[in-house]
């Protein structure tokens, strides 16, 4: 009898642990607010002596200008706060898929693994053009457009695109909600670009009263210095871009989900 009162409550207490998690599952499933979402996105991997070495040339003179618009002093306390930073190796994004469900990486990834080998072709005649430009939701992210002459990369992102929506498909048939957001993945039209850096913005506001014309003085001036680094240093062989690998990256996470190697074998990370 002592055996059957100690068994009861333990009996009580899985089920109710074996509810609860059913009970989370079921709503995780069934409200995709509550499901973790994150940024992805398709994107190239390139190598590009040019950008390389116009990265390492404005990082420092545009941290500079900053400073001398803002009135800090360049080499003293104020210089610890870096103001403008370069990205290393930023890779040239082909599609967005934002607010996508983490559980539908699986969908993606197979998707995607239809197509990829069969149908991606390594763009060949694409290089930096002198064209630069102030992007991102802040408009405070220094890039330089590529050019695309045979269009090659629009087919990229024509198949990319056609794909997730494919993704998204599939996924809706199964869970009944969107894989990603598309309205929002495709507000802007894809304009081929490289990034160079970005302005700490929001340290602008901080340091000036007026942030508005001093950020535009500041990007002025750093358009000015990079113009001046690309028609002094960068020759028409080392503006060309080479593509290495396909990769579809979770920005949120900052990881790719997984690696296709241009012409050769895909490889999982």
């Amino acid at each position: 009898m002592k055996k059957k009162l100690i068994a009861l409550p333990v009996a009580i207490a899985l089920f109710f642990i074996v509810f609860l998690y059913a009970y989370k599952h079921f709503s995780q499933t069934s409200n995709p607010s509550q499901i973790q979402q994150d940024n992805y996105a398709v994107q190239l991997i390139w190598q590009c002596p040019g950008v390389m070495l116009l990265r390492k040339a404005i990082v420092p003179i545009a941290d500079k200008i900053i400073h001398e618009e803002l009135g800090l002093d360049n080499t003293g306390i104020d210089k610890k706060e870096t103001l403008f930073l370069g990205k290393d190796r930023q890779p040239l994004s082909l599609y967005y898929l934002l607010d996508m469900q983490e559980l539908g990486e699986q969908t993606l990834i197979i998707t995607y693994n239809k197509v990829v080998q069969s149908r991606t072709s390594v763009p060949q005649e694409t290089s930096i053009t002198d064209t630069i430009d102030f992007f991102g939701e802040n408009h405070d992210e220094l890039v330089i457009l590529v050019q695309d002459p045979a269009e090659e990369l629009q087919q990229l992102n024509s198949i990319m695109k056609n794909m997730a929506h494919t993704a998204d498909s599939i996924y809706k048939n199964t869970n009944k909600n969107p894989l990603f957001n598309i309205t929002k993945s495709e507000q802007f039209n894809f304009v081929p670009h490289i990034g160079l850096g970005r302005i700490r913005s929001a340290s602008i506001k901080r340091y000036s009263k007026d942030a508005g014309q001093t950020l535009e003085r500041i990007k002025t001036r750093i358009k000015e210095a990079t113009l001046a680094i690309i028609h002094n240093s960068l020759t028409p062989e080392n503006k060309k871009i080479f593509y290495t690998s396909l990769v579809i990256c979770n920005l949120s996470k900052r990881e790719n989900i997984i690696e296709y190697a241009l012409g050769d074998a895909q490889k999982n990370n």
